[in-house]
């Protein structure tokens, strides 16, 4: 019958080891106890090139691994230096350490010795701890193997020994004497570097011979010393006190050998020292029974604040053990079991079990720590006993907020409406709960930055007052954020908004005058075109707003002047003339370069000053007159006239005759041109007289000119003149100069000779008109200026006489009104808004000028500049629109405008008209980017920014600001939010990529017209993996079946965890933990599926002792792993014959108690627990007196045995097993 092995002390059969950490201030932490040698404990998180011990006695020693007798992982887990120093060569890993703890033994000699001579060996037991480690405390063999080779020099140190070995080389010959208090050795000197300078309390020396200075360390003899070879070898213990090398009060043993320079025996000091140090390493305790530890509850929760300093005391963990002595004297160590960092961050005391702080933890980086409390006694074998703990550290608030940026900027419109956001300033506090939660506030919110506010809550900075970037272009808010803590504990952090104001167009060119005068003289010269005024307005507006250009827009008649679009120099381009044109009105536009553009207008009129650049002309350059010889002195014989086109003095004429003779017989008058008979005429003595008349302006320099008189005497007719019609009629406009010709009447005189003059008789009220008679005819001319309003018809009778008979002729004459007043354009200016969907052919507008003049003078005929959006009626001055309108493409139009009349010459008036395209929401908003991609990590914060988008509405107002929102859309199951002003894409929620590791949202551009419109755009949102997951085993326990008798190296199986991570940080090793079983089976990793294979270390046999292993397999992700459970079951195979030895039956038959039944069973027996065995008879039996059930083995007896007649048979039986 097979019995299963048991471990005492644990009730599933199997004694739990767990991996015992050590967590110290230093890294590595050496410690002696009486049965160990010095312990070095060091962690699996350690460096490689970190010095974990120092060796070191001084200058002029050397230093060696003992590689026979140190442990074969020694030389490639560490590196010793020529100074004695002894550092990682790799970091420590459990799963290639084959025992734990193991022994390193160091050798120490002396350059100035040979051999052993100055010589010591140093044993240092090393601990391993970290999360693959298992460390085995198993009871040691001290007579094991003591003595492993004696070297030809000298002695070397035993492999189990856990002493100190300093063999010293004497300067004294054999048998020589030492004198009394003589100093031997220091010891201090040969004690390596790490505890040298520790104190020393105590020091036993087991030899009466000597004693320990512990001033000075030295060796010294009590009394005479001699040299031989029962005094040869020397035991001391030094009781060390604590200090920063060794973490407890401890004991160092030393065996120090003495031998004189010459000594050859070197055996019998070798047998010396092993009869000294067998009977201290036979004093074994006897194993008693010994009960795990156990803790009062499984699982235990603690909270610690954040950032206290390292040594800060949580709490305190007590198991108990109820074993007497070492059984149940408790060591207390850690094990971090979900995240690696944790392990160096907390420590326990192990004899306490006081739990403390070993650095600053940090919230932000590990909120919560899991640990198994481990408590292990020092029975034989040593047990343990386990809570869970979980470490929740509370946030303190050791975070400030921090903004996204230091600096943010923003331009905004001048015309944005109050309570618009204008951005929103984001600040992410690290902390938690109130810790975290901030407000925001400006700082610097007088004066002009009065026109901002902050919502605490949300950060948007908000406007507050109508902004005008005339008045402040330029404002820099200071934005504190601060955190809503205990006031005493409030943080804050301080980010600057700088905010610049766009300008809209919103102001009109100014001009610096509201209207201009010029004179310019008639004779300036075009050539160069001359400035002759600068004309300058100003905007308030800036850029292109503020950029102001200058056009003409009408009275520009003939282009006689241009203006500079930029300067506003207004120059003569064209010859100027007095006598066509006295003044220029010039309406001049100032121009902005905004959209839609606004502009103004002034009147720059401009006087052309008169030169004397025309001589007096003659209506005739020849005066032909004949008077009658007996005209009397006085008589007006004719008058000249003269007209000069200047004015003033440049146009008053002077008349004087020219070309005469002393007895002329004509004056003429200077000033009215009129030649009156001075002497008496005498047809006989002269019939015709031939003379000259000069005409002399006044200017200067007087300009003149020259006309032929001639007058003929004639004699006096009988003849009375007669008109031919009597009644005339003509028009004369009221404009006509004095002098204008108005209309000749013409008398006929049948006499010879005859010489008719005209008067005007009746109807000249005022004197308004004259008549001049010259040749034959009486030419009525205009005296003075007329007037319309004052007289508009005149009746003349004129009247014809010979200078005896006369006639008289009716001449009507009609006063045309004169173009006096210029037509004046009403209501301006005008400013017209329109919508951009009107239809072609609607009426926008209707100008209206008004003529105070009357008749044609008075008609107006209206006309546009040209353009394509729009024409007006001539006569009506309605304004349609022409072409379809769109203002996106042209958001206004300034339009000039003319009104003409119908005078001669016309008069007009300018004026602009502007239009205003108003905005239809006839656009959707429009994207700038066909999609927008981004990243975010999984673990950002809720409200860190991801991404902005932006699009574009070429609507204005309302109809073109934009809000972007996910309605209608997808924002990832509201994990991500959008910015409505903004839009800035933020977290929402605490983001996980493996549940979700890539978003297509779907937001919306939607503008505020009416009716809305929108455009989608796609956001690509890719979360990159953090690694926040553990590798996850499919199940907590594995079950594996492997038959028995399967060769070591065997595939058990293959097992493989799952990390939902990605990339490196899905990438996992295995490791088999450091448990009873962990040492009889191997893991090897496969990268490419990312599974490990199991295979056997050690033979396997059902039949045996074990028939299941348990191995706790690691899977780990960087600092994150998890353990597994692997059953791994032997199965049986048919590896065992049945085994069935000769046996007998006696059967005793009594009467009427004939077995019918089964007598028994052939007693076979297979090791092979599943095998089916066979039974036949292979001989003997022929007779079939007894029957075989093949199956069960069970034999029946036959019947005929049922008699008094005795029986002996032998058979033979057979039993197959499959």
């Amino acid at each position: 019958m097979k019995h299963p092995i048991r471990t005492s002390g644990d009730s599933k059969g199997f004694g739990v080891l767990l991996a015992y950490y050590v967590v110290h201030a230093l890294v590595a932490v050496l410690q002696w106890s009486p049965s160990d040698a010095l312990e070095l404990h060091l962690s699996t998180d350690q460096n490689s090139g970190l010095t974990v011990f120092n060796v070191s006695s001084g200058p002029r020693w050397s230093y060696a691994f003992d590689k026979k007798r140190s442990t074969l992982q020694a030389e490639t887990l560490f590196y010793l230096n020529h100074f004695g120093e002894v550092s990682l060569a790799r970091p420590p890993d459990c799963s290639k350490i084959v025992h734990n703890p193991f022994f390193v033994y160091i050798n120490s000699r002396h350059s100035d010795s040979l051999g052993y001579a100055n010589y010591t060996v140093l044993p240092l037991k090393i601990f391993i701890h970290g999360e693959n480690c298992f460390i085995k405390f198993k009871r040691k063999n001290a007579v094991s193997s003591l003595l492993t080779s004696l070297m030809p020099n000298g002695l070397q140190q035993l492999d189990k020994s856990n002493t100190i070995l300093i063999s010293i080389q004497l300067k004294e010959q054999f048998g020589t004497c030492l004198p009394k208090d003589n100093s031997i050795l220091s010891v201090f000197h040969y004690l390596p570097k790490s505890v040298s300078n520790c104190i020393i309390n105590e020091a036993y020396v087991d030899s009466s011979q000597f004693y320990i200075n512990l001033d000075t360390g030295y060796l010294r003899s009590t009394d005479v010393f001699c040299l031989n070879f029962s005094s040869s070898v020397v035991f001391i213990d030094l009781d060390v006190a604590i200090c920063a090398e060794m973490p407890m009060e401890t004991h160092i043993p030393i065996e120090v050998i003495l031998y004189p320079e010459e000594f050859p025996k070197r055996i019998s000091v070798v047998e010396d020292y092993i009869s000294r140090i067998l009977p201290r390493h036979r004093r074994l305790r006897r194993w008693v029974k010994n009960t795990p530890p156990s803790f009062e509850k499984s699982d235990f929760v603690e909270n610690v604040p954040e950032e206290q300093n390292p040594g800060y005391s949580i709490s305190t963990f007590t198991a108990t053990d109820p074993d007497p002595g070492d059984a149940g004297r408790i060591t207390y160590s850690l094990l971090a079991t979900k995240d690696g960092r944790s392990q160096n961050m907390f420590g326990i005391d192990p004899s306490s079990g006081l739990l403390t702080i070993t650095q600053r933890l940090d919230r932000e980086q590990i909120p919560v720590h899991h640990f198994l409390v481990i408590a292990m006694d020092h029975g034989e074998p040593s047990l343990s006993g386990t809570a869970s703990l979980t470490i929740y550290v509370n946030d303190i608030n050791d975070h400030a907020p921090e903004f996204e940026s230091a600096m943010y900027s923003q331009s905004i419109s001048e015309s944005i409406s109050i309570g618009s956001t204008v951005l929103t300033v984001r600040a992410n506090d690290e902390d938690s709960g109130s810790n975290a939660e901030v407000e925001y506030h400006i700082l610097n919110q007088a004066g002009v930055n009065e026109a901002f506010r902050i919502d605490r809550r949300q950060g948007s900075i908000l406007v507050r007052q109508q902004l005008d970037r005339e008045r402040c272009e330029h404002y820099r808010l200071e934005i504190r954020a601060t955190d809503k803590a205990r006031s005493s504990e409030r943080k804050n952090a301080t980010a600057v908004v700088e905010i610049t104001v766009l300008d809209e167009n919103d102001n009109r060119p100014q001009f610096t005058r509201s209207s201009y005068m010029v004179e310019v003289s008639e004779d300036i010269d075009p050539t160069g075109s001359p400035v002759i005024a600068e004309i300058k307005a100003i905007d308030a507006d800036a850029g292109a707003n503020g950029l102001v250009r200058y056009s003409i827009t009408s009275g520009n008649f003939l282009n006689k002047f241009s203006i500079d679009s930029r300067t506003g120099q207004l120059a003569v381009l064209q010859p100027l003339d007095f006598e066509k044109v006295q003044q220029y009105r010039l309406s001049i536009r100032a121009q902005d370069g905004g959209s839609p553009y606004k502009s103004n207008s002034t009147i720059v009129l401009i006087k052309v000053i008169d030169v004397n650049d025309n001589e007096p002309k003659f209506y005739t350059s020849l005066y032909q007159e004949s008077v009658p010889e007996n005209e009397p002195l006085g008589y007006t014989v004719m008058r000249v006239q003269a007209f000069d086109a200047d004015s003033g003095l440049n146009s008053a004429v002077v008349y004087t005759l020219k070309h005469t003779t002393d007895d002329l017989p004509f004056e003429i008058d200077p000033t009215s041109g009129v030649l009156i008979i001075s002497k008496q005429l005498d047809r006989e003595t002269l019939s015709e007289y031939d003379f000259s008349v000069e005409a002399r302006d006044q200017g200067t320099p007087p300009r003149s000119t020259m006309a032929r008189i001639i007058v003929r005497v004639r004699d006096v007719n009988d003849n009375t003149p007669i008109f031919e019609p009597k009644v005339y009629h003509e028009i004369v406009s009221e404009e006509s100069f004095p002098g204008t010709p108005v209309i000749a009447v013409t008398a006929r005189d049948k006499d010879e000779n005859a010489r008719v003059t005209y008067t005007i008789v009746d109807g000249n009220i005022n004197s308004a008109f004259r008549i001049d008679s010259q040749m034959g005819q009486g030419l009525i001319r205009v005296a003075r200026m007329l007037n319309y309003q004052d007289q508009s018809r005149y009746i003349l009778t004129v009247k014809a006489s010979d200078g005896q008979l006369e006639d008289t002729a009716v001449v009507f004459i009609n006063i045309s009104d004169a173009n006096t007043y210029r037509p004046i354009f009403q209501g301006i200016p005008y400013q017209v808004h329109v919508n951009e969907d009107k239809p072609v052919g609607s009426s926008i507008f209707k100008v209206y000028a008004v003529d105070n003049d009357v008749g044609e003078n008075a008609r107006i005929t209206y006309h546009m500049d040209e353009n394509d959006a729009f024409q007006i009626d001539p006569v009506t001055g309605e304004i349609v629109i022409k072409h379809s309108l769109d203002r996106e493409l042209v958001s206004g139009y300034t339009i000039g405008v003319t009104a003409m009349d119908h005078g001669s010459p016309p008069q007009s008036d300018s004026a602009d008209i502007e239009i205003t395209i108003v905005d239809v929401n006839d656009n959707a908003p429009i994207f700038l980017e066909p999609e927008y991609s981004g990243r975010v990590e999984e673990d950002a914060f809720v409200g860190t920014s991801v991404l902005t988008i932006q699009a574009k509405d070429a609507d204005s107002g309302l109809n073109g600001r934009i809000r972007y929102t996910f309605e209608g859309g997808s924002s990832g199951a509201g994990d991500f939010r959008l910015d409505p002003v903004l839009g800035i894409l933020r977290v929402n929620k605490e983001l996980d990529r493996e549940r979700m590791d890539h978003y297509e949202l779907i937001a919306y551009a939607v503008d505020r017209g009416t009716p809305e419109k929108s455009t989608s755009i796609i956001i690509n949102i890719k979360v990159n993996d953090v690694n926040d997951n553990a590798p996850r085993f499919p199940a907590e326990v594995i079950d594996m079946y492997i038959a028995e008798n399967s060769p070591v190296g065997s595939t058990v199986g293959t097992l493989g965890a799952v990390d939902p991570d990605e990339g490196v940080n899905a990438e996992i090793q295995y490791s088999i933990l450091s448990t009873l079983d962990g040492d009889d089976f191997k893991l090897s990793h496969r990268p490419l599926d990312e599974t490990a294979i199991i295979t056997t270390a050690t033979e396997l046999d059902y039949e045996g002792e074990r028939k299941e292993y348990l191995i706790m397999v690691r899977a780990r992700s960087f600092h994150l792993f998890s353990d597994v459970k692997v059953k791994i079951h032997v199965q049986d195979t048919n590896d065992n014959s049945p085994e069935l030895e000769n046996f007998v039956i006696i059967f005793n038959n009594y009467k009427n108690h004939f077995p019918t039944s089964a007598i028994g069973r052939i007693p076979a027996f297979d090791p092979d627990e599943y095998d089916k065995l066979r039974y036949s008879f292979v001989s003997g039996n022929q007779a079939n007196i007894m029957h075989l059930n093949p199956s069960t083995g069970m034999i029946h007896l036959d019947p005929r045995l049922n008699s008094d007649v005795p029986m002996n048979a032998t058979l033979q039986v057979r039993v197959d097993g499959k």
